[in-house]
């Protein structure tokens, strides 16, 4: 049964936006990862060389938990590129062997970012022998929607705050390049009619 917005909402539309889809998302991550109070959390929106190095020498040893937001879209290897182009790979691995390298040892992988069907080279030998917990899916955003509407008329939380563009929509593909190439400190650009 899908979420209805009821009429007597007096909400303007970007404060609606996101219930379907970033807001649920990062819920449903936080709760399936199992993150506890005093655990470090990284969360990987992109996919930077030695980024997973970097962390694991920043908190001294790893984090409890990473959570990956980048999935398939992330940089791609010569190999992944051409085992894409014949079918036998779903995109790449990078982030995954990021938050690897980032997590400790008995910690936790939560794999947010969507994965297409196959991969080849997956780490399961050093995800096993280092006792990480994987954990992944698809979050179940429609149960989510009603208690991130109520919050949000509560005032409990502004998800406009992650707004950094509002752009006409006649520039979209303008707004997409800009998305894309990360210009202007972008995070979430808004398309108005």
């Amino acid at each position: 049964m899908p979420f209805v917005i009821p009429e007597s909402c007096e909400l303007e539309d970007e404060s609606l936006l996101f219930i379907s889809d970033v807001l649920p998302t990062a819920n449903w991550s936080i709760e399936n990862s199992g993150i506890q109070p005093g655990d470090t959390v990284a969360v990987l929106f992109e996919d930077f060389d030695d980024m997973g190095g970097h962390i694991k020498e920043f908190t001294n040893g790893g984090v409890d938990v990473v959570i990956d937001c980048v999935g398939m879209d992330g940089k791609m290897n010569f190999m992944e590129k051409v085992e894409q182009k014949l079918k036998l790979q779903g995109g790449t691995l990078s982030a995954i062997d990021i938050g690897l390298i980032a997590v400790r040892k008995f910690g936790t992988i939560q794999l947010t970012g969507v994965y297409g069907s196959l991969y080849n080279m997956f780490p399961l030998g050093n995800i096993f022998e280092r006792n990480v917990t994987l954990k992944m899916g698809q979050a179940p955003v429609i149960h989510y929607m009603a208690m991130l509407y109520d919050m949000n008329t509560k005032g409990e939380f502004d998800p406009k705050e992650i707004i950094t563009h509002s752009i006409p929509l006649d520039k979209a593909s303008e707004a997409y390049r800009m998305f894309h190439d990360h210009e202007e400190e972008s995070i979430k650009l808004v398309l108005k009619p």
